[in-house]
């Protein structure tokens, strides 16, 4: 896989942003992200994140930005958010 030679294994600082999470079954089978965490987990340098709500993504995003020494993906769902207060101020997650 591209993304196991090209980016992983060089620890570069590429940023995958995954999105509809999880099942989406009017988009069809080619649109279902079940594999996602399963297949970047398992690689030996990445960052996997996965939000619990709309504030985690937040946090997500400025991680990634932080994240400078290896590769890192934070997926989001299709659905809309549930109406959390969102953080100020967000320097991201150490």
């Amino acid at each position: 896989s591209k993304v196991v030679h090209d980016v992983d294994l060089q620890k570069l600082p590429v940023r995958f942003v995954i999105d509809k999470a999880g099942f989406v079954g009017e988009d069809g089978p080619t649109h279902c992200g079940s594999f996602d965490v399963t297949y970047m987990a398992c690689l030996p340098n990445m960052v996997v994140m996965a939000p619990s709500d709309e504030a985690e993504i937040i946090h997500m995003v400025a991680t990634a930005v932080a994240i400078n020494d290896r590769p890192s993906c934070f997926r989001f769902p299709r659905a809309n958010g549930i109406g959390v207060e969102l953080p100020a101020g967000n320097k991201g997650i150490p």
